[in-house]
């Protein structure tokens, strides 16, 4: 069981794009922060939906659980 939105792009016709390079390090710090608050801000909204967080607890659990029981490296 996936995130919604997973398999969103699964078997898709993508077409190939040039990389893009963004460094980073040149990005003003109230930029950052601006950017950073408009995504928290989604994401926040985005597990207020009916079922989301539920859906989230329980991918969250099994990912757990898959990590306890797999073999040390």
């Amino acid at each position: 069981m996936g995130l919604p939105g997973e398999n969103f792009v699964k078997n898709a016709n993508v077409t190939r794009i040039p990389q893009i390079h963004i460094h980073a390090e040149l990005i003003p710090d109230h930029v950052c922060d601006e950017l950073l608050s408009a995504a928290y801000d989604a994401a926040a909204a985005y597990m207020e939906q009916p079922g989301v967080r539920e859906k989230y607890e329980r991918w969250l659990a099994e990912k757990e659980a898959r990590a306890a029981s797999a073999p040390a490296h």
